[in-house]
């Protein structure tokens, strides 16, 4: 059994797979639910903006500006698809602050501004085109400056070409069922869902 473990983990290892030790090795085999993260382990981790809508008050350069204002020392992947977006020159907010699990904000051309998840602000007329856009798979940010509402910025991190596959595989290793981890809105996890074959979907976590 110790010779057998050791050449386990070593081969695990070399497949890019770290192993704590003999005894998490033997457990594994136990195991029937697995739990994975959406971001990074399901999907690519190199989400894009696929579109940008603009309030009356505003252009959809000005709600890119601003997002990108408020986003330029964020390390969130989001906000990575934000600035790769955004083509002008970059002002960069002052006074910014992350709200967990809602957003951010701080201040653009001095004045307040936000940008965060809907219900941390307000979609107002854009809520039929923020749904749309959830059940198509997308995150959907909305900024806002003073008290206007500028627009949304909609981003999407494609699924894994192979996620499907590996969830099957692990069916076909006793797993009774896989579960999928989100801080995401439960519809856009759910279109996720869909495509990878996942049987449960925690969100907005």
């Amino acid at each position: 059994v110790p010779v057998t473990v050791v050449t386990a983990i070593g081969a695990a290892a070399r497949m890019g797979a770290l192993i704590k030790g003999g005894a998490a090795l033997e457990a594994l085999s136990q195991v029937r639910v697995i739990a994975l993260d959406k971001t990074g382990t399901l999907t690519r981790n190199r989400p894009e903006v696929i579109d940008v809508v603009a309030t009356a008050h505003a252009t959809e350069e000005d709600v890119l500006r601003v997002a990108a204002a408020l986003e330029t020392h964020s390390e969130h992947p989001l906000a990575a698809a934000i600035l790769r977006a955004y083509t002008g020159n970059a002002t960069e907010a002052e006074d910014v602050s992350a709200v967990v699990g809602s957003g951010v904000q701080g201040r653009v051309d001095d004045v307040p501004s936000r940008l965060g998840k809907p219900g941390f602000i307000d979609p107002l007329d854009l809520g039929p085109l923020v749904q749309d856009a959830q059940a198509a798979g997308a995150t959907v940010v909305l900024v806002e400056k003073g008290d206007r509402l500028l627009g949304l910025v909609a981003v999407r991190d494609e699924l894994r070409a192979e996620a499907a596959d590996v969830v099957q595989s692990l069916r076909n290793l006793g797993i009774r069922q896989v579960a999928m981890l989100t801080g995401d809105n439960q519809r856009t996890a759910a279109a996720l869902v869909e495509q990878a074959g996942i049987d449960s979907i925690h969100a907005e976590l």
